[in-house]
């Protein structure tokens, strides 16, 4: 099963000078911007097929975080635009998943105490198969099947030789 959560904060804590967390940030003081924190949203698995394959859809969560500044929409529109371009400029990452079908951005304020500030909370949905393969020992995988071809009346004779494990 694919850790994508895990391989987006590899990739932003490879790609980026970002204090990047693998987790929530509870409280996040301005000596720790800008800040983001990545997160599963949600996490779905519909069946495709008649054995354990699933279309999985994850939603990732980024939480990026400024602190105030006399324009810290510009800086916190910066960060966001940093942080996609990263992701979406990796083709190794992208070659991981059959579709990213929607990318959603919202922004937040907190404006309440001494410190201030914004937020922008990126969900970005990726698809992919996951396949839960099953190892199930068969007692025929020891058959051996001879077919004699050799009969002078054109008459296939199959002859069957069956070995079977004793248990």
């Amino acid at each position: 099963m694919m850790n994508v959560r895990q391989g987006v904060v590899d990739l932003l804590a490879t790609n980026t000078t970002f204090n990047v967390k693998a987790t929530r940030l509870d409280r996040v003081k301005p000596d720790m911007c800008p800040a983001i924190s990545v997160l599963n949203i949600t996490k779905t698995h519909t069946q495709k097929g008649h054995h354990l394959m699933f279309q999985a859809t994850n939603s990732i969560g980024i939480v990026a975080t400024v602190a105030k500044t006399d324009d810290y929409d510009s800086a916190l529109d910066a960060l966001v635009d940093s942080v996609l371009a990263v992701i979406f400029t990796d083709i190794a990452w992208q070659q991981q998943f059959e579709a990213v079908p929607q990318v959603q951005i919202a922004y937040d304020y907190d404006i309440a105490g001494d410190t201030n500030l914004a937020q922008a909370k990126i969900a970005i949905d990726v698809q992919y198969t996951d396949e839960y393969i099953v190892d199930i020992q068969d007692s025929f995988t020891n058959l051996h099947l001879d077919v004699d071809l050799s009969e002078a009346d054109g008459v296939i004779d199959a002859v069957l030789d069956i070995e079977l494990p004793i248990a």
